[in-house]
């Protein structure tokens, strides 16, 4: 591809999501499946209830409905198989055919996805731009090659919404009030060095182990959306959240 990265954002500036991946042959989704029987499983962070959640199991529903029941997708919640990172090394090795993760923790096995965890990147404005980006643009093309080199397949891209900042003790009216916070963060070396930018104490955890660091004051708070934390009931722990939609 003769344009990079940079230049392709040039032309939206966005930022991708949650990415989903499998690993072997494709099926075209317009042609009739006539292969054996199989199934397979699909394993993801997001609690029970929460829009992504529905959006995976609607894709298992489609699945067996296009393959008459051909091809069965068994959907695994709420990090039940591990983290996002113990996910995305189970479908690399062949362990696991299908998992979803957000893009600051696919970072480690396609590092220019780093640039998307500067904050501001994007805004409510550019979000068609950013769907037809990665559905059927250069952004799209760009990545599935990357994830490619990999040994992956991107299948779909969906949205957790844009995040915020969350405390559980100290009130945050202002960026200022950040300094001091000891906050999980991914391991995206872009989002620990933003942290620390802004007077933050990062630690890295994995999102399953964040509820308990919260719980036992291991970590003070967290930058997420809304939604996200509603659906895993963080809400019972976080006491104040300052509407920052720093990333998306």
């Amino acid at each position: 591809m003769k344009r990079n990265l940079l230049q392709c954002m040039a032309r939206v500036l966005l930022l991708p999501v949650a990415l989903m991946f499998i690993c072997g042959a494709l099926v075209s989704a317009h042609a009739e499946y006539s292969g054996p029987k199989v199934r397979f499983r699909l394993a993801h962070p997001c609690p029970p209830g929460h829009h992504t959640s529905l959006a995976f199991e609607k894709f298992a529903e489609l699945v067996a409905q296009k393959s008459k029941n051909k091809i069965k997708v068994h959907v695994f919640p709420n990090a039940v198989l591990g983290s996002d990172v113990v996910m995305l090394k189970g479908a690399l090795t062949g362990g696991l055919e299908m998992a979803v993760s957000s893009s600051p923790n696919l970072t480690w096995v396609v590092p220019s996805l780093m640039v998307f965890d500067l904050p501001y990147i994007t805004s409510v404005k550019y979000q068609k731009n950013l769907y037809e980006a990665l559905d059927n643009g250069e952004l799209g093309r760009y990545f599935k090659g990357k994830f490619n080199e990999v040994g992956l397949e991107p299948i779909m891209y969906c949205e957790y919404g844009y995040r915020d900042f969350f405390s559980v003790k100290k009130p945050i009216r202002s960026v200022g009030d950040l300094a001091g916070i000891q906050v999980r963060t991914t391991a995206s070396v872009v989002e620990v060095e933003v942290a620390k930018a802004l007077g933050m104490k990062p630690k890295p955890l994995a999102w399953g182990e964040t509820y308990t660091a919260l719980k036992e004051g291991i970590v003070e708070g967290e930058g997420n959306t809304f939604s996200f934390l509603l659906d895993a009931e963080h809400e019972d722990i976080l006491k104040y959240a300052f509407a920052s939609q720093h990333n998306y």
